[in-house]
């Protein structure tokens, strides 16, 4: 309910300062970052709903699935940043056309994608405890701050000031759900076992390099294992074939 009337008074405030021109602007941005947020979730939601609920009383089950999933997102979600950070000018002309230039905006939705895809991981771990006060609160309270923010960013600056709410509203909401989440769960002591321990396991003492052809145990020795050598092998079928070059 509170997301629906903050939505529409934020609608009727940018329609009457912005004007149809702007209301069709936002609403192009609005659709390609919700087919960002798809994508970068890999549609985990429900699953992490329903494996923590299952394992929520087996602490060495929850680690394992919080942490795989934790680093399998972040993975997933900085492979769509980096893709759209890289390409900021591009997307600027496929959702805006060539007579606007809204590159900045592209580029800090890029910086904000994994962290709407851990907003999303937090809020289905809450779920998954059953914890649904918490998660009325977060979403009241996240719709809140975003709808004072976005107003105030279209007062301040007008239709920049729009499209750049709209992509720092999931940092908002992320904050949200960490503060809430931090007060039952210590999610640094989960996440920091569960995914590579195998590997961890195999290489630890032994000077070997690590070849994968998988993005997570990637993230896992940058953050871990520093300084073995680790190499990643990419594919067509990783990357759309949209980012080949013409002249490779």
């Amino acid at each position: 309910m509170i997301r629906m009337i903050t939505g529409l008074i934020s609608t009727s405030v940018v329609a009457k300062i912005l004007g149809p021109s702007g209301v069709a602007l936002l609403g192009n941005l609005r659709n390609f970052i919700t087919s960002l947020e798809t994508i970068s979730v890999l549609g985990f939601s429900n699953g992490i709903v329903k494996y923590v609920a299952q394992h929520n009383k087996s602490e060495e089950e929850l680690k394992k699935i919080i942490s795989t999933v934790f680093w399998t997102l972040l993975g997933a979600s900085f492979l769509v940043a980096a893709l759209l950070f890289s390409f900021a000018k591009y997307w600027n002309t496929v959702v805006f056309g060539n007579e606007f230039d809204f590159n900045i905006v592209f580029r800090v939705t890029a910086l904000t994608i994994p962290l709407f895809a851990l907003n999303i991981f937090l809020i289905a771990i809450i779920n998954g405890l059953s914890e649904f006060k918490k998660v009325i609160y977060i979403n009241i309270a996240g719709n809140l701050l975003g709808f004072g923010f976005t107003i105030f960013m279209v007062l301040q600056y007008g239709i920049n000031g729009a499209l750049l709410a709209m992509a720092f509203v999931p940092a908002i909401l992320f904050v949200v759900s960490w503060f809430w989440i931090s007060k039952s769960l210590d999610l640094k002591r989960y996440i920091k076992k569960g995914l590579c321990d195998e590997l961890s396991t195999v290489i630890s003492g032994r000077s070997l390099p690590v070849v994968t052809s998988f993005y997570a145990p990637v993230s896992y020795m940058a953050m871990f294992r520093a300084n073995t050598p680790t190499f990643c092998q990419l594919c067509d079928t990783d990357i759309s074939r949209v980012w080949v070059p013409s002249a490779p």
